[in-house]
């Protein structure tokens, strides 16, 4: 059994402007066990608000048409956490539900029928 994440970058949300800036960031993370990928598989999703201040003078800053995903994946949100955090927690979170999926806690109490 292994739990394999698949990441991708579904939109991006611009400024409406000729600039192109970059606003958002909307990231999904596709995880799923390999014992049973399509009963264990749990999509998460995140948008990820950017700063735009400093506009295309920003230091590092790469126009529109320019971008990669994996340029779009090394920034960092607008409170300076990386989006690749926002990964990891996802991956995490997605890794924790299909353990709980595969093997469900035991209920401490259960209920039974009255034996008379």
């Amino acid at each position: 059994m292994a739990i394999t994440h698949t990441v991708g970058i579904t939109t991006l949300q611009i400024c409406n402007n000729s600039d192109n800036l970059v606003s958002e960031v909307n990231v999904s993370v596709a995880s799923s066990d390999s014992s049973d990928p399509t009963g264990t598989l749990q999509i998460r999703g995140s948008s990820i608000g950017l700063s735009t201040l400093g506009g295309t003078s920003a230091a590092g800053f790469v126009t529109y048409t320019n971008l990669t995903e994996s340029e779009v994946l090394s920034w960092s949100d607008w409170k300076g956490v990386g989006i690749s955090s926002h990964i990891e927690n996802m991956k995490e979170r997605n890794t924790d539900f299909i353990n709980l999926k595969i093997n469900p806690p035991v209920e401490p109490f259960v209920y039974k029928e009255i034996p008379w």
